[in-house]
């Protein structure tokens, strides 16, 4: 079985056209390794292309699409929601016995910003619908609740 993600370094891009695509590589006791296609899909990319920089993805490469890499493969078959701020952060699924190779190595292609992206952890204000009502004859934005406005005369 594989251990917590939470151990494992920092994800990077190889043998791409330029730094926001590639080979997916991950780092884990000082050495780079690859991810298997199994179950590779957008919401996996997006991961990646976000906490890389990069925007979102274009496309989840399958298939050694960027070159066959070489060393350990450190990861089998990653699960992510696409809300993670990292792929180290991903689910995976143990014990799946599917085979995987060099041949089976997963790549994104992600739009690339022409500015860096925010840092995925830092906190969002968060937002709240309001409406412009009357209270004590005075025009407000108040919290989005009709029941509690009256039009002013």
């Amino acid at each position: 079985s594989q251990p917590p993600l939470t151990y494992w370094g920092g994800v990077r891009l190889a043998n791409g056209d330029n730094k926001c695509s590639g080979r997916v590589e991950v780092l884990r006791h000082d050495q780079w390794g690859t991810v298997c296609d199994h179950g590779w899909d957008m919401r996996e990319a997006n991961v990646v292309c976000l906490e890389l920089g990069c925007g979102l993805a274009e496309s989840a490469t399958l298939g050694a699409a960027f070159g066959a890499g070489r060393g350990e493969i450190w990861l089998r078959h990653v699960q992510c929601t696409g809300h993670e701020s990292s792929l180290t952060r991903c689910g995976v699924i143990l014990h799946n016995n599917s085979y995987c190779s060099h041949e089976n190595d997963a790549g994104v292609k992600c739009s690339v910003l022409t500015s860096p992206a925010p840092p995925r952890s830092m906190p969002r204000a968060p937002t709240r619908a309001t409406t412009t009502a009357c209270i004590v004859s005075s025009w407000v934005d108040a919290p989005l609740s009709p029941e509690k406005a009256s039009p002013c005369q």
